[in-house]
């Protein structure tokens, strides 16, 4: 479908920062983030039982589990809960003693009815994120409405094909993730969710982009969007009602202009366009004076776009495995810049220019056409610069 198919999946199933004890955590307290990161992590069950009640966070993954097992329940105080990869056919009722329960991991249990999981799931007071990946889930349930205090659904490489309009009534998520389904529309009732900031789709052809977008300018908070490999061609107008976005990833598309409506993205900070057909860029990139990372990998640019001269704000710039033959000497007006991709180009040289980009940390130009004797002479001029690739 497209060359050189690279797409980063933020596969979030499942992460326990591991760190020293730490302070003393009185039992029964509901943990801030910073607290449970602070917390023991235990991978065993039986060690956990020796201290039940300092038990934050456990993670029981790849175990060949097919139920909970009952010893758990005796870990009141849990907040953390893993089951990654396991064979899991249901959430028993026992789940709901679990009353400081704030994050729990599913992914990888394909056999598990989440139906009843859902509904009882509901019953848990201080749950806040929920990791389903890789669990061939086909449709999502209408108990899924009744997780009303969720803030992050996490769904990555399941074939879910319908979303229920239930999912409206979850007002406190924040972030909802899918890829490799197949539903065409979002429910209209997607519009209630009035607190998501943050939207994952990837790798869902059928998508409607049009009807996405209509749908999507009426959630004020919405900060970060990615639709990645859902064959768009070209972004509809209604883009440019998303004005608080701060960052738009729409890598591997079929992307070959930008429309005008862009430039009312005045608070987008990250804009990754990588593995699409963009032989250049227009004017309206100009406008988007706030932008600070732009990912322009894997496109069709023979020369370089110099409308990003003109932004001023840029720290990272990438334009990896392009058809690049020249580097202007403007490069060096990028004050701000901190790392600078250039790697499978058909560069030959780099413009006296480049040491002026004192602000520069990283440098790749691995895998051009340039000579040992130049590589020697950037190395001199880019001696500031802590890491170079070439």
């Amino acid at each position: 479908m497209n060359r050189f198919f690279r797409i980063n999946i933020y596969l979030i199933i499942f992460s326990f920062i591991v760190s020293l004890p730490g302070e003393l955590i009185a039992g029964n307290e509901l943990l801030d983030s910073l607290k449970l990161s602070k917390a023991k992590i235990y991978y065993d069950l039986e060690k956990a039982l020796k201290k039940p009640d300092k038990v934050y966070k456990l993670d029981l993954s790849n175990l060949g589990l097919k139920e909970i097992p009952p010893e758990v329940y005796q870990l009141k105080n849990l907040q953390k809960l893993n089951f990654l990869g396991n064979h899991l056919t249901e959430i028993p009722e026992q789940i709901t003693k679990f009353k400081n329960l704030q994050v729990l991991g599913l992914a990888s249990n394909a056999k598990l009815n989440f139906g009843d999981a859902f509904g009882r799931l509901s019953n848990l007071p201080n749950l806040k994120e929920l990791y389903l990946s890789f669990n061939q889930i086909k449709e999502l349930p209408p108990e899924i409405g009744q997780l009303t205090k969720l803030e992050a659904l996490v769904l990555y490489h399941n074939q879910i094909t319908y979303l229920p309009p239930e999912l409206g009534e979850m007002k406190n998520l924040r972030t909802l993730s899918f890829s490799y389904s197949e539903f065409f529309q979002f429910p209209n009732e997607i519009v209630e969710l009035k607190n998501l900031r943050e939207l994952n789709v990837l790798n869902d052809i059928y998508l409607d982009v049009t009807d996405t977008f209509k749908k999507l300018a009426q959630l004020p908070k919405l900060r970060k969007l990615e639709l990645s490999n859902i064959n768009i061609s070209r972004l509809p107008t209604s883009i440019g009602k998303l004005t608080n976005l701060v960052e738009l990833k729409l890598g591997s598309n079929k992307i070959t202009d930008l429309s005008e409506e862009l430039l009312n993205l005045k608070n987008l900070k990250v804009l990754d366009l990588s593995n699409n057909n963009l032989m250049s860029l227009p004017e309206i990139i100009k406008g988007l004076t706030s932008l600070e990372k732009l990912y322009l990998n894997y496109n069709q640019f023979s020369q370089f776009p110099v409308e990003i001269f003109e932004l001023k704000k840029l720290t990272v710039l990438s334009l990896d495995f392009n058809e690049l033959v020249f580097l202007p000497p403007k490069i060096n007006t990028l004050q701000n810049l901190e790392e600078l991709s250039l790697s499978f180009n058909k560069l030959s040289f780099l413009p006296d220019e480049v040491s002026g980009l004192r602000n520069l940390k990283k440098i790749n130009v691995s895998y051009n056409i340039i000579s040992e004797d130049e590589i020697k002479r950037i190395k001199k001029l880019m001696a500031f610069c802590k890491k170079f690739e070439g």
